[in-house]
């Protein structure tokens, strides 16, 4: 019988995930666990290192990135445990965080989906517990209100940075760094949508799994580190695409014609905004000269990417 199984999809980053797993094994006394890496087609020797280190742990192997959901997906098929925990390869487990959330979950039987407590490489608390995306919180943040005006509340963004993260809280949006799910929930609601590439695909989880009646629980017994970007660092740009397609996608599928509409509108004026800022930048000869260059180009993409449906098909 398996507690928990762990996923953890792979893209190219050997050396956070050895010593994921390796943390996982660390920290984990109680819970009986198996360990599942779905690797989206490496090139640098993370497959090879994982058997050698970590013989127990199940590997597959795909031919090609299919990107966060599907790989998910396809771990979870093979998975055995009662749980479905999905955890980033960036991640290191403290002590006991399986163990925690396992009994949590145990306890909580109208408990859908958990998220513990997340601290940045830096030990500061990562404040990501979220909001559903709406047409208020989604203006202020790209436009910058929720930073220009931290303490209004009427300008806040999705992220729930007032909340206390040292409390138990139910919330509407967990992060997918280290998400555990209890099984009765995906045979409710299904697989992750395989339509998000990268990003979004744990927001619209946690909205299915919400609107079917689950409670989703940030619970501070249980803590990890999150280190971030580990997959996104090594294409900026593409990533920044691959996060506008998921919002879209989100928009298009859960809201009705007038918000998605909407959304498209302070997107692109959003984008807009953002290309002219660094071709400004570009022009008067910064230092910052070539990433203006490039993140113009890029903004300047996704309003392209926005505005062609040929593009959005590709």
């Amino acid at each position: 019988m398996i507690d928990i199984s762990v996923i953890i999809v792979n893209w190219n980053t050997k050396t956070l995930l050895l010593d994921c797993v390796a943390s996982l094994y660390q920290t984990t006394r109680a819970a009986k666990i198996e360990i599942i890496v779905v690797d989206n087609a490496s090139t640098d020797g993370s497959v090879d290192a994982m058997r050698q280190s970590f013989p127990q742990v199940k590997i597959i192997e795909n031919l090609q990135n299919f990107g966060f959901a599907k790989a998910n997906n396809i771990g979870i098929r093979k998975a055995q445990g009662h749980y479905i925990c999905l955890v980033n390869s960036d991640v290191k487990a403290l002590d006991g965080v399986l163990d925690n959330m396992h009994t949590y979950m145990e306890k909580h039987s109208s408990v859908g989906a958990l998220a513990p407590k997340i601290y940045g490489g830096d030990m500061q608390i990562q404040k990501n517990c979220r909001e559903f995306p709406n047409v208020r919180n989604i203006f202020c943040e790209e436009f910058f209100l929720n930073r220009l005006f931290p303490r209004a509340s009427v300008f806040r963004g999705r992220d729930m940075i007032d909340c206390n993260y040292d409390v138990e809280m139910e919330v509407e949006v967990l992060s997918g760094c280290f998400l555990m799910v209890r099984r009765e929930a995906i045979d409710r609601v299904g697989l992750l949508d395989e339509r998000f590439f990268f990003y979004s695909e744990d927001m619209d989880w946690c909205k299915r799994i919400y609107d079917t009646g689950w409670k989703l629980i940030h619970y501070p017994g249980a803590e990890i580190i999150h280190y971030g970007g580990a997959s996104s660092d090594t294409a900026p740009i593409r990533f920044r695409l691959e996060m506008l397609k998921a919002n879209w996608q989100y928009w298009k599928k859960h809201k009705n014609v007038i918000e998605f509409a909407l959304f498209c509108l302070i997107e692109f004026a959003g984008k807009l905004g953002r290309a002219v800022g660094w071709f400004i930048i570009n022009f008067v000869g910064s230092k910052s000269q070539p990433k203006a260059k490039m993140m113009a180009a890029a903004y300047g993409n996704m309003m392209k990417w926005l505005i062609n449906p040929r593009l959005r098909k590709s």
